[in-house]
């Protein structure tokens, strides 16, 4: 008796062709992700670690594009002027600022919103530092994409609310604005900020906890040009003056 020929059922076309999307989709994104981090890592690597400082009188001398910023990190004195900020650009520059009074601050702020550049510098006495290296630019943009800047995050005034209201233990003394220097870090997209960090002289009171934004943060607090940003208004010494908090244990509750 001959055999019986075993019938093979075939899958639906509409279900074979959608598999076949499917996988396509999956194959192209992980080497769509690849092709831009190897282009992004030959684009860094012809740029050159550059030390200087500049007074910067005309933005157009530096063809400074604002909506290339991607960083800024300031200090702030409670009811004390002036303030003091370290500008990242996307294509590896570093300048420094000193807003003189509240009023230029405020000029400032909008400025950056507007992405004009010559508004800003009027408010402002900006100095260049130079450019950063390729290798340290192409860490810092790639921990910057991957990161959620609208993580979940630990808030001073939050945990001072929840424990005030008896949702917790009663609150510590209260740790106000006048715990000098307030310094906080902001991802800049298109001129507008997100603050990922604030400290002050007593601790961390906002953080996100997302580990890429704050291994970027320690990339750069851990760098040359912000040596020089802490030198230039503290002087040599200034690590025994400011305290740099990095870890949640450093919390202010």
């Amino acid at each position: 008796m001959a055999e019986e020929k075993k019938k093979i059922k075939k899958m639906p076309k509409k279900l074979r062709i959608f598999l076949v999307v499917l996988v396509c989709i999956i194959l192209i994104f992980p080497v769509y992700t690849v092709f831009k981090r190897i282009s992004l890592y030959i684009e860094c690597s012809e740029i050159k670690e550059y030390r200087t400082k500049e007074i910067v009188d005309n933005p157009n001398d530096y063809d400074i594009d604002l909506n290339k910023l991607i960083l800024m990190i300031n200090i702030y004195y409670y009811g004390m002027e002036p303030s003091y900020h370290l500008y990242i650009f996307e294509d590896g520059r570093v300048f420094t600022g000193v807003i003189q009074n509240v009023e230029q601050l405020c000029e400032h702020g909008k400025a950056l919103e507007r992405m004009d550049a010559g508004a800003m510098l009027n408010n402002v006495d900006m100095c260049y530092l130079g450019s950063i290296s390729g290798n340290e630019l192409y860490n810092i943009l790639v921990l910057r994409a991957k990161s959620d800047f609208s993580a979940d995050h630990y808030d001073a005034d939050d945990e001072y609310e929840r424990k005030f209201y008896g949702i917790m233990e009663a609150p510590p003394k209260r740790i106000g604005a006048e715990v000098d220097p307030w310094i906080n870090a902001e991802n800049y997209v298109s001129g507008s900020p997100t603050i990922f960090f604030i400290q002050v002289d007593e601790g961390i009171r906002y953080y996100i906890y997302d580990k890429n934004a704050n291994k970027m943060l320690h990339i750069i607090e851990d760098s040359w040009y912000f040596d020089q940003w802490m030198t230039d208004i503290y002087g040599d010494d200034w690590s025994s003056k400011v305290t740099i908090y990095k870890s949640e244990e450093d919390f202010t509750f």
